[in-house]
């Protein structure tokens, strides 16, 4: 008994320890896989990524969320330059689909959560031995049907919960529910379902190694680019400002 209180005790101070870095008042920490063993049970992850990043610099409730949470990892080569450029500060990217690859080969009972029906048919098969629940993303926020899912993963008692609804509704949703799924490891995945899938193709590995992926899910999907455009746009007006 005293061993496994010493042994939280020093997982605690072990990942309270995690190197971060400040961009314009949301931290982002200096993670690698090696250090999932030291992330308590009961555990948000954010994937922070350019548009998430724009994002919470103009909502105040997803920034402070993201601050709250227990791990922020950068989710995309802009995070890892904006961190050495502004804090001199080098945290390796780490794509959010990766962690989330490698925590479901980890743990063995696996919730999802979002998507489309169709997806999520699939993934079914796909991960029909890992999978303790799924249900699509086809439901209103702070909703009766909302409050009657939580309970049903709640029930289903998973080790691990990816949440792919998009942000900023992915995390504000396990930061809403993260007290009533208990001992969960929760994690925002964005459009992870639909890659595994296989509705869209993810980026070839030198694209991943040059940080390119987002340029490959624009030729995918065409009309991301005005998104991103609108989000470089207001990123360099808060610089101006």
């Amino acid at each position: 008994m005293l061993y496994t209180i010493i042994s939280i005790v020093q997982v605690k101070k072990e990942l309270l320890n995690l190197e971060s870095s400040d961009l314009f008042g949301l931290r982002v920490h200096r993670f690698e896989l090696k250090d999932l063993d030291y992330l308590p049970a009961n555990s948000h992850i954010v994937t922070l990524n350019f548009e998430i990043l724009v994002n919470a610099l103009y909502d105040d409730e997803l920034k402070t969320l993201i601050n709250q949470a227990d791990l922020v990892i950068a989710d995309g080569i802009f995070v890892s330059l904006l961190s050495f450029i502004k804090n001199g500060i080098f945290i390796k990217k780490l794509a959010g689909i990766d962690l989330a690859e490698f925590c479901i080969k980890k743990y063995s009972r696996v919730a999802f959560l979002g998507a489309e029906k169709d997806v999520i048919s699939k993934l079914e098969k796909i991960f029909v031995r890992k999978i303790v629940f799924a249900h699509h993303g086809l439901f209103a926020e702070n909703s009766e049907e909302e409050t009657e899912l939580v309970k049903k993963i709640s029930i289903s008692n998973p080790e691990l919960l990816l949440v792919a609804l998009g942000s900023p509704k992915q995390e504000k949703f396990i930061s809403r529910n993260k007290k009533t799924i208990e001992n969960t490891i929760q994690i925002g995945v964005g459009g992870a379902f639909d890659i595994w899938a296989e509705k869209y193709k993810r980026a070839p590995k030198w694209m991943q190694k040059l940080g390119l992926e987002w340029f490959f899910r624009i030729i995918q999907e065409p009309y991301r680019l005005k998104r991103f455009l609108y989000n470089v746009n207001r990123f360099f007006h808060l610089l101006l400002k």
